[in-house]
């Protein structure tokens, strides 16, 4: 009985840390740090924050004015935020630890000279390896035939700079001095605190081997990452891996941890949080009913959100970085929700979608979201290796902006949609199942398109170097001459400059003489699609399946462009669709 006390009233104080905690990061840094500053007992506050979300804190109020929290912090905190500023891959930044360990210095010297001598010993070892050169006195020998610039506290282990290499001071200017200030008062400290061990670390710093100390090093803050979900980089891309929904549903499911006491201690960084509204996967967390289990799905989208991280080698330098991750993580959570939802339709929506983030890992259901549009990027990548447009040498802006714009997003790395500034940027992350079915219906089309040129085999003759040939243009223009040389019935298709005179009567043609509003009439369409019939070898109904929609655009722009213009005042300088020039 008392031990269940003694949880039940652990797990409260957790709860109610966590509730502490998440009001004060809503809060401007400044404030944030005031808030802390002013409770009664600070460092268990402090130590209760996951590091992560400390570290960002930090940076956010600036991290100078904010040594009070880097001095409350716990030494996990601390090698937290070394690892994650002190590396670039697998080599050590030497500015960044440099700038980071001076900041340790000014917060608590003493603590910083314990820690370096007995926590991260291995650490220092191989700064001071880097950064100074260690030589020891004979007991007869004059400090003066050891070169110029070396210092001693003991008079003899004598200690001088090594050289920056120039690289290095160019890239970071202040480095230099910031250097020799942290390495001379560092020095001092440890001698200072604890002389034989400091003797000690000189030393075996001169004597290590860098590079197998730099692996072993980069081996242990692997690890310790990986604890909080930065998982090395060769198993963080896994979360690219595509899944599909059916072989997700063939999956055992995942277990949960009953125990509320282990959920609540769970570190969940605030800053990955999953969001509190939006898609379906958002809908599902609040369909949780257990505590426990809501805190486990939490620490579990963290987990995802920090692979990813790895994944896609973000600098995560403020908070807005990470919403960014964490918008792209749920947004394809709720791609993949839908998928699996509609390979089950049958039952309540929400209640299926509840059951399914509790029953398969999260990092299963984002490989299924990413996994969609990396079919996308496939499908488009194999489709332009072979296309038409490319083997005749012609280049993406043959698509216009759209088509350029879908190409774009589906052809790099990681595949983005185009959202043409809609909500403010070019391109985004997919967030919904609808982008997902947009774009494929846009490449669909540009496929179609690109396979009927392939079967009209337009012969492209002259182009007009101030005009940007595009698949309405070509069309458009090979129509035209087709029409305007009927008599010729046999001949190929072909492109070339339509002499505005020869022009005129065809456009004249174009139009509907019955409607006091220009428009383009149906039979007009109808002898378009007679004219790709003849030359495509398709039936009029596999042409109306595939492309009736594109066809019906392409004529809706041609009006909404030329439907105000007279046919004597046709400029070719400022038509788009048609390939003219003056005779």
């Amino acid at each position: 009985m008392q031990i269940e006390k003694k949880r039940d009233s652990l797990t409260e104080t957790r709860l109610a840390l966590k509730q502490r905690r998440a009001a004060i990061l809503r809060l401007e840094p400044q404030a944030a740090l005031t808030a802390i500053l002013e409770t009664p007992q600070p460092a268990p506050l402090v130590h209760s924050f996951p590091a992560e979300d400390l570290h960002l804190l930090i940076r956010e109020i600036g991290p100078e004015d904010a040594l009070p929290l880097l001095a409350l912090a716990s030494d996990h905190q601390w090698e937290y935020m070394v690892d994650a500023v002190g590396w670039r891959r697998d080599r050590l930044h030497l500015a960044e630890l440099t700038r980071w360990m001076h900041l340790l210095l000014k917060a608590d010297p003493k603590r910083l000279a314990r820690w370096c001598l007995w926590e991260k010993h291995d650490l220092t070892e191989l700064y001071l390896n880097r950064n100074i050169e260690v030589v020891i006195r004979e007991y007869d020998q004059p400090p003066s035939e050891l070169g110029k610039g070396f210092l001693s506290h003991d008079d003899t282990y004598y200690w001088r700079l090594r050289p920056l290499p120039e690289a290095v001071r160019k890239a970071s200017p202040d480095l230099p001095a910031r250097r020799e200030m942290l390495v001379e008062a560092l020095l001092k400290g440890l001698s200072s605190e604890d002389h034989p061990r400091y003797q000690q670390l000189l030393l075996e710093s001169a004597g290590l081997i860098p590079a197998e100390t730099e692996e072993e090093l980069y081996r242990l803050r692997t690890v310790r990452l990986a604890e909080r979900g930065f998982v090395p980089f060769d198993e963080a891309v896994g979360a690219y891996q595509p899944l599909t929904p059916e072989d997700l549903l063939r999956r055992e499911p995942k277990s949960l941890h009953p125990d509320d006491a282990f959920a609540t201690s769970l570190p969940v960084p605030s800053a990955t949080a999953p969001p509190q509204d939006g898609g379906l996967f958002a809908q599902a967390l609040a369909g949780v009913q257990a505590t426990v289990t809501l805190l486990q799905l939490q620490a579990e989208f963290a987990h995802l959100c920090n692979q990813v991280i790895v994944a896609d080698q973000v600098s995560v330098s403020d908070r807005g970085v990470l919403a960014a991750v964490v918008a792209k993580v749920s947004g394809y959570l709720d791609i993949a929700v839908e998928l699996v939802l509609e390979e089950s339709p049958a039952g309540d929506r929400g209640a299926r979608a509840v059951d399914l983030i509790q029953r398969y890992r999260l990092a299963d259901l984002f490989r299924v979201g990413i996994g969609a549009a990396l079919a996308l990027k496939g499908r488009c990548e194999r489709w332009h290796r072979e296309s038409w447009y490319r083997d005749n040498g012609l280049a993406l802006s043959f698509w216009e902006e759209a088509g350029l714009g879908v190409l774009g997003g589906l052809l790099i790395k990681r595949p983005l949609f185009f959202d043409n500034y809609r909500s403010g940027v070019l391109y985004r992350e997919f967030q919904t199942l609808q982008e997902i079915r947009t774009t494929e219906a846009a490449l669909n089309a540009l496929i179609a398109i690109d396979n009927l040129l392939s079967l009209l085999a337009i012969e492209i003759g002259e182009r007009l170097a101030e005009q940007t040939l595009t698949y309405r243009n070509l069309l458009l223009t090979a129509w035209a001459l087709g029409t305007l040389d009927a008599d010729d019935a046999d001949a190929r298709p072909r492109y070339a400059p339509v002499e505005i005179d020869r022009f005129r009567p065809f456009f004249d043609n174009l139009w509907s003489s019955q409607d006091p509003t220009r428009r383009i009439d149906a039979a007009t369409r109808r002898q378009f699609i007679a004219w790709l019939v003849v030359h495509s070898h398709l039936t009029d109904d596999e042409l109306n399946t595939v492309l009736g929609p594109e066809f019906d655009r392409l004529f809706d722009d041609l009006a909404e462009e030329l439907a105000s213009v007279a046919g004597a005042d046709l400029d070719p300088r400022f038509v788009t669709f048609f390939s003219l020039r003056h005779g």
